[in-house]
């Protein structure tokens, strides 16, 4: 059976993946960093109901409707003498799963220590507001399209 790996859990962070899976009751080569993969079945036209979590090599059907929400961020760097200000946009399923992600982030590009940031407000957001585009873009979009990179 075939099926869509839509969502990857990786470290508590939610990225979209777009490739495909053979046989996901059988073996599944994922990274050890991978917590979980979700996916849906290719037949299946409403993901919510057909929602599965692939947890240490079994299959495990979730018992809830899971829902992707839009959260932005907002940080402030305080030890400097001028405070930076930064405002992240992320979809994740709760607010911590959010607020790893935005320190991730914020830490990657602009070399801050998760010490040094104060979170000042956490606001989820409807999918209009979102300013990345790429993510206003996957928010709003309801086809999720397949690219196979092989």
């Amino acid at each position: 059976m075939l099926a869509l790996v839509v969502l990857l859990i990786q470290k508590e962070q939610l990225l979209v993946k777009r490739q495909l899976v053979r046989n996901y009751k059988g073996s599944i080569k994922r990274s050890e960093e991978c917590k979980s993969l979700i996916i849906i079945s290719k037949n299946n036209k409403n993901p919510r109901k057909s929602v599965q979590a692939v947890q240490n090599k079994r299959v495990v059907t979730m018992s809830k409707d899971v829902q992707v929400k839009n959260f932005r961020i907002t940080f402030l760097r305080k030890p400097l003498k001028n405070k930076i200000k930064y405002e992240v946009d992320v979809r994740a399923l709760t607010k911590e799963d959010a607020l790893h992600k935005a320190y991730s982030r914020i830490g990657s590009k602009h070399k801050a220590p998760r010490q040094l940031l104060h979170v000042k407000s956490i606001k989820e957001i409807s999918d209009q507001d979102i300013k990345d585009n790429i993510l206003r873009e996957i928010a709003t979009d309801d086809d999720v399209k397949i690219h196979n990179t092989h």
